[in-house]
């Protein structure tokens, strides 16, 4: 029995720290789970955005409908869904049931900082209403895991949140002093998504800093810190069109920044900055610029970042194809190097590149691209063309120089070898013409006398015979080992 709790226990293991890291499912970062809103909304709220997936554009949309009565979850009720996600991270730990949480009211307001009082236990009452009675419609947001079509993303998929909610409480008994405690003692009990759960098995998780999430005041700024974070796992910048940021990712309400027909992005940036203060004031992000309606964020240097630690061996495994990445390397090297100011790929270039590498190679691609590049700044015109495709007009020619250059290089190491095995040469017959003048005068002679007497049986006529074939012949009776 022992040992089966043992091996059911390694299926997941994730590190802690006190459970000051939670882990939360990587779509549930990338797509807001609540409108960032104060006040109750009883409209579905719909985000949407494309990424290039396989050179393909892929659209991907999440919308959150809710209970008629209290509407879709709100901004606190992310802060109740960050404390449930760490008692879900506490469960990961005991390796228990990974499904299943339990916790008092008492004990969770404790956990949030909240105030503990009738008006804060009703507030998560409330909240855990609105998560548990959500429903989020995705497109193109989950990978399916089985049968055909297997690891690509799943055309529709509609989940909850949560699949089970009870709650236990008391009844009031009418005791002035048990019914002021009454919310203490409410009990509630939460059985996390089947889908939330497989997602995390498969590895789609990212860790979140619970201390500091907690210690933000901003909901915005909170939001902000979660969707930023996982953008900032490979590199410390990125650059994003803001009202895909605002109304994609972060759950803003456009109604509120719509101005005539069009957003009003100053509005608009002005409430992204009340986030960004409160970031950069904390510590977390460096700075930000707004530039063409794009927001570029880079992150402040960050000290004791917890890795996720999963038992891969236990979890299987997604193959990535590297092509999308040399692709963006090559589109990127384009634009940087006649310095235009890129904030996203077209994905008409991007499987322009792609074809390149397919086709010629990852050398012979990027001398194409090279080759392009010379040839436009020669012309002066790499302000006017701002276009990969450009490239693609000159794969012919780029070619032919590839080869005319690769004969060059094989021509310069043929030359290359023979120099280098005549200065051998010369380096050994000086070594032992040098040893020959070292000589005594008498054994130099009769070296001398020897050496021609040899070319005369090799056929030499005496007048035929220079001083410079008597010193080679000298250093092959040398290099014999021959004493006179």
């Amino acid at each position: 029995m022992k040992e089966k709790n043992k091996n059911k226990e390694s299926e997941f293991q994730i590190q802690t720290n006190e459970y000051k890291t939670i882990y939360e499912e990587l779509n549930i970062c990338e797509f807001p789970v609540t409108v960032l809103s104060t006040q109750p909304v009883h409209k579905p709220y719909e985000a949407k955005d494309t990424i290039i997936l396989d050179s393909e554009i892929v659209e991907r949309k999440w919308i959150i409908d809710g209970s008629i009565k209290l509407g879709i979850p709100i901004a606190i009720d992310e802060s109740t869904l960050i404390i449930i996600l760490s008692y879900f991270t506490e469960t990961i730990k005991t390796a228990s049931n990974l499904h299943d949480i339990g916790f008092s009211s008492f004990d969770f307001l404790k956990k949030a900082k909240w105030p503990i009082n009738e008006e804060h236990y009703s507030m998560l009452y409330k909240s855990l209403l609105r998560l548990a009675l959500a429903k989020y419609r995705t497109i193109r947001s989950f990978f399916k895991k089985e049968g055909q079509k297997k690891g690509r993303y799943m055309d529709e998929h509609i989940f909850s949140l949560f699949d089970d909610v009870k709650i236990y409480g008391l009844n009031p008994t009418g005791d002035e002093e048990i019914d002021f405690h009454i919310w203490d003692m409410k009990y509630h009990h939460i059985r996390l998504s089947q889908t939330l759960i497989e997602s995390i098995k498969s590895g789609n998780i990212k860790p979140t800093n619970l201390e500091f999430y907690l210690s933000l005041e901003k909901p915005i700024a909170k939001r902000q810190y979660r969707y930023y974070d996982k953008r900032f796992y490979q590199q410390g910048i990125f650059s994003i069109d803001i009202e895909r940021l605002a109304f994609g990712h972060l759950g803003l309400m456009k109604q509120g920044y719509i101005k005539g027909n069009t957003i009003d992005k100053y509005t608009l940036q002005r409430t992204l900055d009340v986030g960004h203060k409160e970031l950069q004031e904390k510590g977390y992000i460096k700075s930000w610029k707004y530039e063409h309606g794009y927001l570029t964020v880079e992150r402040a240097p960050q000290k004791n970042i917890e890795p996720v630690v999963i038992d891969v061996k236990q979890l299987p495994t997604k193959k990535k194809s590297e092509m999308i990445y040399k692709a963006k390397d090559l589109v990127m090297k384009f634009h940087t190097t006649l310095n235009h100011v890129v904030f996203e790929i077209p994905p008409s270039e991007l499987k322009s590149a792609a074809k390149l590498l397919r086709d010629y190679g990852v050398e012979l691609a990027n001398y194409i691209v090279d080759y392009a590049i010379c040839r436009i700044k020669e012309k002066g015109n790499g302000s006017n063309i701002r276009s990969f495709g450009y490239v693609m007009i000159f794969i012919n020619s780029a070619i032919e120089a590839y080869k005319e250059e690769q004969q060059e290089k094989e021509n310069i190491k043929k030359i290359e070898k023979s120099v280098k095995e005549n200065s051998d040469a010369r380096s050994e017959f000086e070594k032992y013409i040098n040893k020959y003048k070292n000589l005594p005068k008498e054994k130099q002679e009769k070296l001398w006398s020897k050496a021609i007497e040899l070319l005369k049986q090799q056929g030499i006529k005496e007048e035929r015979i220079t001083e410079t074939g008597i010193e080679l012949q000298i250093v092959e009776l040398l290099k014999g080992g021959v004493t006179i």
